[in-house]
C-alpha cells in the first residue's frame, strides 16, 4: 500500500497518471501482481517541510509485509517515486519515503485475514515436503547399505580364488568359484539398480499425491 500525501495541487489527469506509473513500476520492482499494489493519492494538504510551506512538499508511505523489501528495492522506490513527484512540481528535497512494515496476519483483503491461511498452507507444505525428504532419505540409506555388495563379492571372489589355489585344488575348480563369485557381483549390482529405481518412483509418486493435496 502507498499512500501519497503532497501540498501540491493535482488535476483527476495528474493523479491518474501517478497511480497508473507508479502501479506498474512497483509490481515490477515488488515482484508481485499489480492487484497487489494500493495506492492512494491525496493533493492539496495543508503541509510543511522546515516549517515552510512553500514550495510544494510530499509525505510518502510504502507499508510491505516484514522483510518483503531489502535496501536495493527501498531505494529504486524512493527514487522513482521522488522522481515522479518532481514531475508535478514537488522538488526532491521536500520529499521524504517511509517504509512501515506490517506482519502479514495485520492485512486483510475481501474481509479475509492473509496471515493465518497462508502460514497454515506454507506450514502444510513445508510438512509435505519434510515427509517426502524423510521418505526419500530413508530409501537412500537403504540403498547405500546396497553400495557395498558390488564390493564385497569382488572381495569374496579374491579371497575364494587364492583358497582354493593355496589348497591345491584343479585350475577347473577355481574357474568355477571365480565364475560364481561373478555371477553374485553382476546379481548384487542388479538388485541395487532394482532398489533405486523403486526409491526414485515411490518419491516421485509420494510427491505428486502431496501436490494433490495441497491443491
Amino acid at each position: 500500500t502507498i499512500s501519497i500525501h503532497t501540498s501540491a495541487g493535482l488535476s483527476v489527469e495528474q493523479k491518474q497518471g501517478i497511480i497508473k506509473l507508479a502501479t506498474d513500476f512497483v509490481a515490477k520492482c515488488v515482484e508481485v501482481p499489480e492487484g497487489y499494489v494500493h495506492i492512494e493519492v491525496m493533493d492539496g494538504i495543508s503541509m510543511t517541510f522546515g516549517a515552510k510551506m512553500v514550495p510544494a512538499c510530499a509525505q510518502v508511505s510504502i507499508m510491505t509485509v516484514h522483510d518483503q523489501l531489502n535496501r536495493k528495492k527501498r531505494s529504486r522506490l524512493a527514487k522513482f517515486l521522488s522522481g515522479l513527484l518532481f514531475q508535478y512540481g514537488v522538488p526532491q528535497d521536500r520529499i521524504q519515503v517511509t517504509f512501515p512494515q506490517e506482519a502479514l496476519s495485520h492485512i486483510a483483503i475481501n474481509g479475509e485475514l492473509l496471515g493465518p491461511d497462508i502460514a497454515r498452507k506454507d506450514m502444510k507444505v513445508n510438512n509435505n515436503k519434510a515427509d517426502d525428504d524423510d521418505s526419500f532419505k530413508n530409501a537412500m540409506k537403504s540403498l547405500d547399505k546396497l553400495e557395498w555388495l558390488p564390493i564385497g563379492g569382488v572381495v569374496l571372489v579374491l579371497v575364494l580364488v587364492l583358497l582354493v589355489q593355496s589348497l591345491e585344488f584343479r585350475n577347473e575348480a577355481a574357474v568355477g568359484v571365480g565364475l560364481f563369485g561373478f555371477v553374485s557381483v553382476i546379481m548384487a549390482y542388479g538388485i541395487r539398480k532394482k532398489r533405486m529405481k523403486e526409491a526414485l518412483k515411490k518419491n516421485k509418486k509420494s510427491r505428486e499425491n502431496n501436490a494433490k493435496k495441497i491443491k
